[in-house]
């Protein structure tokens, strides 16, 4: 036995083997688990021995690994045949007696493709294990000496382990890297827009914060610019949600091109609007320049999918610290020069001290509103109505003013756009109703004579489904004759939803309510309207009847409305007469409901009261 082992060292030493590394963290892995020459040695000797049982290995290796669930349940058809190349690949290098740089190399492209094929590491684990137990089996049936057999498993088992801590490392590297692909996907995600690609709000409001900080801290101005696609709406509407998609990526685009030699970024904020930062000391006029172009590259026509589409874009600029000292301020005042823009012809509308002190009256406005209904500072004035033949009060609009308690008597004007834009109009829209109602049947108890009242709706009122419940139980409860109350509503809010429009004229109508459209020949003028919507009464737009008496036009128009009226049996009134000339142009194309400052301006409760008292005569 002696002698044999003697022998068996002896042809050891003839082995050529090589641990050839300057990877330091290799070297003390190999000194921690034992790895030597002679282990790499024992086992290239034995690698004539083993490699003829290769392949009776790996068949019985494939068959334990194939009953495994994982592998079972797995649908890809490839997984069984990368497992065989990897383990086989492995029982190689095990008896290769090598150890070089390219060791790493390999356990790393291992871990690869068995994270690449969502193999876990417990999986291989698992696999190596089973891999050990059945090359330790072909060595028992190879060397029958027993210290050669106990030299082989114990140099076979270092080299699995190394083999194994360098895939288990290259492997959980993987996941850290997948990981860190995920986040920054996320990340991105979370930072830009999935249509186009641009930078998001919550980009914009971060880069925003830190460039007001960088020109706070180094004295410096800059500029955000908020750019609106107008009517991109319509765009979506006609030519449906994809070319809509197709259209914004192309706006995108063009904005990108306009601002590309500028130090900035594009962002998209929401669904039509983006915004530019433009971080640079840069003057009014070239802020201006880039607006203009902006503006100018967007409005030229758009191909998609086939289809010519044209859209124009309007630009809101303002300026740090002259328009806002924090990121909240300049964004307000973008928007609100955004707004401006629109209602402008160039495009593009600076923020300035005007527009300041508009949105300061405005938040006042909003900010007092809230309490003004509770606090009873509204009231009603009524505009007479008025039979030009004899001078007889044929009915009243009932007009809202504000009793603020600081800026006196507001008129609609001062204050209904802004209940409309933050959806107070609705509730007070329905006070106006209830207390029209309540003062109507009031004086007719008193003896006065019994003539209607009108009383303008608002677009958010008509639309609102339960408007008509809403008045029959304000008629029940004040004891009003459904026929002494007129609604007003204009052209465009029948326009909106002409299905919604007609079933809500219905409704109304078989209340006994009578139906009046409100400035009549602006806007949406359509005859349809009138042949199909159970319409009482038309009110001339005030637009026709200022210049009737010279302009012959205007007297035209109004002389056929009155003759197409007359024809459909409706009822017609011209409202904004004014002087004597305007009240004779107006009989003579056979209008006889005026109601205008000619007869009388509105009137406080106490004098129309009056007014009506005395037949239509002067209140003092």
């Amino acid at each position: 036995m002696k002698k044999a082992m003697e022998r068996w060292k002896s042809e050891l030493k003839k082995v050529d083997v090589h641990i050839d590394t300057d990877d330091e963290r290799l070297q003390v892995q190999i000194k921690l688990i034992g790895l030597t020459a002679l282990d790499l040695r024992i086992l290239k000797w034995a690698q004539p021995g083993m490699k003829v049982c290769f392949g009776q290995i790996m068949d019985d290796f494939m068959r334990m690994i194939e009953a495994f669930p994982e592998l079972k349940s797995r649908e890809d058809p490839g997984a069984s045949k990368i497992l065989k190349q990897l383990f086989y690949d492995q029982l190689v290098f095990i008896f290769s007696g090598q150890i070089d740089r390219s060791v790493v190399q390999i356990c790393r492209r291992k871990a690869s493709i068995l994270f690449t094929h969502k193999m876990t590491s417990s999986y291989y684990l698992a696999c190596l294990s089973h891999l050990r137990h059945l090359t330790a089996e072909a060595a028992f049936r190879k060397w029958k000496t027993v210290f050669q057999l106990t030299q082989i498993l114990t140099s076979m088992d270092k080299m699995m382990s190394f083999e194994q801590q360098l895939v288990i490392e290259a492997y959980q590297a993987c996941v850290r890297e997948a990981e860190n692909q995920k986040e920054k996907a996320m990340r991105y995600k979370a930072y830009h827009d999935t249509l186009t690609g641009l930078p998001n709000r919550r980009s914009a409001d971060e880069a925003i914060r830190m460039t007001l900080d960088s020109a706070r801290r180094n004295s410096r101005t800059c500029a955000l610019f908020t750019i609106n696609i107008d009517r991109f709406k319509m765009v979506n509407e006609v030519y449906g949600r994809h070319c809509g998609d197709l259209f914004l990526q192309t706006a995108a685009r063009r904005l990108q091109q306009a601002i590309k030699s500028y130090d900035t970024k594009l962002f998209r904020i929401n669904s039509d609007e983006f915004c530019v930062l433009l971080r640079d000391d840069l003057s009014r006029e070239t802020l201006a320049s880039l607006a203009s172009r902006m503006v100018a590259i967007s409005g030229q026509a758009y191909m998609i999918k086939g289809r010519e589409i044209f859209a124009t874009v309007s630009v809101g600029i303002a300026c740090y610290p002259r328009d806002g000292e924090n990121d909240l301020h300049l964004r307000t005042s973008a928007e609100a020069a955004l707004r401006e823009a629109k209602q402008g012809k160039t495009g593009f509308f600076f923020y300035n001290n005007e527009l300041h002190n508009r949105q300061l009256q405005k938040a006042g406005i909003e900010n007092d509103l809230h309490s003004a209904l509770h606090k009873n500072q509204f009231l009603l004035y009524y505009q007479p109505q008025i039979r030009s033949g004899d001078r007889k009060i044929i009915g009243t609009e009932a007009l809202i003013r504000w009793s603020h308690p600081q800026c006196g008597l507001v008129s609609p004007n001062g204050f209904i756009p802004v209940a409309e834009e933050t959806g107070q109009i609705r509730e007070i829209g329905n006070w106006v109703i209830q207390e029209a109602c309540r003062q109507m049947k009031a004086w007719q108890d008193a003896g006065s004579c019994k003539i209607p009242v009108s009383v303008n709706l608002s677009f958010s009122q008509f639309h609102d489904d339960q408007l008509p419940e809403y008045i029959r139980h304000v008629l029940q409860a004040n004891g009003l004759d459904p026929q002494y109350l007129i609604l007003e509503i204009t052209e465009s809010m029948m326009a909106e939803d002409f299905r919604h429009s007609a079933r809500m004229l219905r409704e109304i109508k078989d209340m006994g309510i009578k139906v009046s459209v409100d400035d009549f020949g602006t806007g949406y003028s359509s005859l349809s309207y009138l042949k199909h919507l159970p319409v009482d009464r038309i009110k001339i737009d005030r637009s026709f009847v200022t210049d009737i008496a010279q302009n012959k036009r205007d007297k035209a128009i109004v002389a056929a409305i009155v003759d197409l009226a007359e024809h459909l049996l409706i009822e017609v009134i011209a409202e904004g007469i004014e002087n004597e000339e305007q009240l004779h142009a107006v009989e003579q194309c056979r209008c006889r409901a005026i109601q205008g400052f000619y007869y009388s301006r509105p009137l406080s409760c106490g004098d129309f009261q009056r007014y009506m008292m005395t037949g239509g005569g002067e209140i003092s």
